[in-house]
């Protein structure tokens, strides 16, 4: 196995809505995917179906670092449906 697949990863995404809003939209998506959603103090932590990670924010960006994800699933499909689900 390539040892970065076990690396955690952050991206760090432009904020397009509201911390309220994102958290509200991304709940149901991610439990309909078997997904946990659990809102903190500085955003979400999520996990399920072999993904783990959590979810910051700033005033400009959303900070998404996964520290878990399945060996076959790249880090560029990760990225790239972050990044559409978040900028939509």
């Amino acid at each position: 196995p390539r040892e970065d697949a076990f690396m955690s990863h952050t991206f760090r995404i432009p904020l397009t809505r509201t911390k309220a809003d994102l958290l509200a939209l991304a709940e149901p998506v991610l439990v309909k995917q078997g997904m946990n959603l659990v809102r903190t103090e500085s955003g979400a932590e999520f996990s399920g179906q072999g993904f783990a990670g959590s979810l910051s924010f700033t005033d400009t960006e959303t900070i998404v670092e996964i520290t878990a994800k399945p060996f076959i699933v790249p880090w560029s499909l990760v990225e790239s449906k972050l990044r559409e689900f978040l900028a939509g």
